[in-house]
């Protein structure tokens, strides 16, 4: 059933001036294709970026990973080349020494023509010569590219001796290891070691005294002698931590005590010997310094 129209009039308004002016109308908005075209063309290319982008930073990551794996396989190759083909011991300078000769060193260091320079063990090698050659007293072992090994010596020398019952000489340096454990004579200027008893004197290692207490007052009472640079000392002693002593000129005899503080017990006992030197210079005895305040000599007619 249609519905009839109706028809609705308008009044006009009061003012006879109005006019309509189409200028306060805003235009209406056209849509041109090719903006749409441009729109969807744009959104369509965002799209279309995002995977381009991602096979680009894979590309990147690969290539990346290939010149990391070719570099491990270089370096791998220099590292197996380098242990096997180059850097072969080809020469031994040997430098310092008195005692021995070049080729009794070369024959004791342990290390051999041939062998690659950065598998040398030196503290190996410094260890066998010490050992196996006792008058080496420090050895000194350089590699030099490409194919050369330096060794420097320093010779030991005697500076502590003790008398076997034998009436051998056991001769010690200055680091108490043995030189040699059955000398039939005394080294001249050297130190003599009395009253200590011994556990082990093996060539080419370090003395073994009965216990440790006497191991560590004579290395002790060694430094004090050498820090005070006391000439004079004859004869060294330890028969544990409270009964040590330094012998001056086989005529005076330094009582320790215990073994701390020996160096100033040790500039105490020589500042007495000079004034007892100078009123009888042949004077025997003992000075006791083991109390730090009171110093005693006892004169021995």
């Amino acid at each position: 059933m249609k519905k009839k129209a109706r028809r609705i009039e308008i009044e006009k308004p009061e003012t006879s001036n109005y006019s309509f002016d189409p200028t306060h109308l805003e235009p209406p908005k056209i849509y041109r294709e090719d903006q749409r075209i441009e729109r969807y063309t744009n959104n369509k290319s965002e799209v279309r970026k995002k995977p381009k982008v991602k096979r680009r930073l894979k590309k990147k990551v690969r290539n990346a990973l290939i010149v990391i794996l070719l570099f491990i396989i270089l370096i791998s190759v220099g590292v197996v080349l380098s242990l096997t083909t180059f850097f072969n011991i080809e020469n031994i300078n040997v430098t310092g020494s008195e005692i021995y000769t070049t080729q009794e060193i070369i024959d004791n260091c342990g290390i051999d023509y041939g062998e690659n320079l950065f598998l040398l063990n030196k503290e190996s090698a410094k260890e066998k010569l010490e050992k196996n050659l006792p008058y080496i007293y420090d050895a000194k072992i350089k590699i030099k590219l490409t194919n050369v090994v330096n060794i420097e010596i320093t010779d030991a020398v005697a500076s502590y001796t003790i008398k076997n019952k034998d009436n051998t000489f056991i001769l010690l340096d200055d680091k108490f290891k043995v030189l040699n454990n059955m000398s039939a004579e005394n080294v001249e200027g050297t130190v003599n070691i009395v009253d200590s008893k011994i556990s082990s004197a093996e060539t080419g290692s370090k003395i073994v005294f009965d216990n440790d207490s006497i191991s560590e007052c004579l290395s002790k009472i060694s430094s004090a002698v050498k820090d005070t640079q006391m000439t004079e000392a004859t004869a060294i002693s330890s028969e544990g931590f409270d009964k040590n002593f330094i012998i001056y000129e086989d005529r005076i005899t330094f009582e320790l005590g215990n073994c701390e503080n020996l160096e100033n017990k040790v500039y105490k006992g020589l500042a007495a010997c000079e004034k007892i030197n100078a009123n009888n210079p042949k004077a025997k005895g003992k000075i006791d310094l083991s109390d730090d305040k009171q110093i005693y000599f006892t004169e021995e007619y």
